[in-house]
């Protein structure tokens, strides 16, 4: 009994000493802000309102940084890291997650000749919230300059975030985070020309449910508006546009797979000497709601508006507009990857899917729930064709394919053969697309034109029929009568004499 009771008691002294240690280190990190706001550092006393204006307060215990019309431009705070020296003008190096409101309009420019340059970084999660505005500006840096540089997640779900890097140097981002998340506010990103690697926005994974999100590169070699490993878009207005480029311009990069659910997204490629995608996808992509326009700009090589590398691009909804731009090798609305035919699903509820290209339509194999049609020409002029539901098609030889396609249908009556003509069974044309089909409904189509026709009958068969008053009989009746008369009379005459 004695020995139980001296455990318990062990025990309990053990839990209250690991009760003091977590106070005492939750204490200690409380009495270190890791907050650098301006190129100062922001100490515990002071930091309800370390500059004594009310334009920055930082309440340690939420580590909760707020900025209310706080300006700053200037070399920032030298922070020594592994490979370089960066400069930054708001930096956060603790381990809690930190949030930062932004009330009126601020800014934090960073203007420091470093390696690195950041308008805001910070090492831990970032949520950035309120009804401000913050301009973030990295510039001046020899390797690497980004708005807002996050190592690990950032979550915007209010204000409105102007990311910017500026000068020339190796790498430039407007926003870098681990992984993003905007929930709301406007996200306005921004990386500059004189790169060889430009990013407006980039980061691991990119999940967009609401807000407003405008993202350019300007980069002279790879121009990416949005660079991810995965994209998921449920809401919002999102804006992409790669840069004119030496290279390669895309509006979204995605290594991995690409699913839209919902919002509007418009991703444009811009002119590049090799290549330029509206959108590329390295996995799979699916899109069962929302609006897509995505397009490529004039390119040297290849120009497209969806390229994916994945197994599969299935539309399964929404509103869809793919155009390949002017290019001198190929020009498509969907490009599936290198030398194997990918898969391309169009489901019925789509609500319109329009692919385009100065050189074909799209590439890969069709497999569609619902008809389409196709025209030979861009200007939808020439000959059309359509595109039956249910059957797997390969290569299109169209400039434009249109999904789904309402039939117009007009009846031809059944007209039985003659002799010397033709007749035909009873079937439906289509004016939209030219189709033939045998029901009203222009569920069965038919593939042979040709085969609606029934041949003549010929000559050897049933005599043709006769119609209309016998005229010809009647002249040769007359012609007949009139020689009898004839006859007749020089008989009379003869006998007279």
């Amino acid at each position: 009994m004695k020995n139980v009771i001296k455990n318990m008691v062990s025990l309990l002294l053990t839990l209250v000493l690991l009760t003091c240690a977590f106070a005492v280190c939750g204490a200690a990190e409380e009495d270190n802000s890791h907050l650098w706001v301006g190129g100062e550092y922001v100490e515990p006393e002071n930091a309800a309102d370390p500059f004594g204006d009310g334009t920055v307060s930082f309440d340690l215990a939420t580590n909760t940084l707020t900025l209310n019309n706080y300006k700053y431009e200037g070399a920032g705070t030298d922070w020594e890291i592994v490979d370089g020296t960066s400069h930054a003008a708001i930096i956060y190096d603790g381990n809690r997650d930190l949030t930062l409101v932004l009330v009126g309009e601020n800014s934090a420019i960073c203007t420091g000749g470093a390696d690195y340059s950041y308008g805001v970084t910070c090492v831990s999660n970032l949520t950035v919230t309120g009804t401000g505005t913050l301009d973030a500006v990295g510039g001046g840096a020899k390797s690497i300059a980004c708005g807002i540089y996050a190592t690990a997640d950032l979550v915007i779900n209010g204000g409105t975030i102007n990311a910017e890097a500026v000068g020339k140097m190796e790498y430039s981002y407007g926003i870098h985070s681990e992984k993003l998340t905007v929930n709301g506010g406007t996200v306005n990103a921004r990386s500059d020309k004189e790169t060889p690697y430009s990013y407006g926005i980039c980061s691991s994974d990119v999940k967009i449910n609401d807000g407003v999100i405008n993202a350019e590169s300007r980069g002279e070699g790879y121009a990416v508006g949005i660079y991810g490993t995965g994209f998921d878009i449920s809401g919002g207005v999102i804006t992409a546009k790669g840069g004119k480029t030496n290279d390669y311009s895309a509006g979204i990069y995605s290594t991995g797979d690409f699913t839209m659910t919902g919002g509007t997204l418009t991703a444009t490629g811009d002119t590049a000497n090799k290549f330029s995608d509206g959108i590329y996808v390295g996995g799979n992509f699916a899109i069962n709601g929302g609006v897509l326009t995505a397009a490529g700009g004039t390119a040297a090589e290849y120009s497209t508006g969806l390229y994916f590398s994945g197994d599969t691009a299935d539309f399964s909804g929404g509103t869809v507009t793919l155009t390949g731009g002017d290019a001198g090798n190929n020009s498509c609305g969907i490009n599936e990857a290198y030398t194997s035919k990918k898969d391309i699903r169009i489901g019925k509820n789509i609500t319109s899917l329009s692919l385009s290209g100065k050189g074909a339509a799209t590439t890969g194999i069709i497999s569609s729930a619902t008809g389409g049609v196709g025209y030979e020409n861009a200007d939808k002029t020439g000959e059309k064709s359509f595109i039956t539901p249910d059957v797997a098609h390969g290569e299109l030889g169209c400039k434009i394919v249109e999904f789904p396609h309402g039939h117009t249908l007009t009846k031809v009556e059944a007209k039985q053969p003659t002799n010397r003509e033709t007749g035909n069974i009873e079937y439906y044309v289509c004016s939209g697309c030219d189709g033939y089909f045998k029901d009203a409904d222009g569920k069965i189509y038919i593939e042979d034109k040709n085969s609606v026709i029934i041949p003549a009958l010929g000559d050897e068969d049933v005599p043709e029929e006769k119609s209309g008053f016998p005229w010809v009989w009647v002249i040769i009746a007359v012609v007949l009568a009139a020689a009898a008369a004839a006859a007749a009379v020089i008989i009379i005459k003869k006998k007279r004499k």
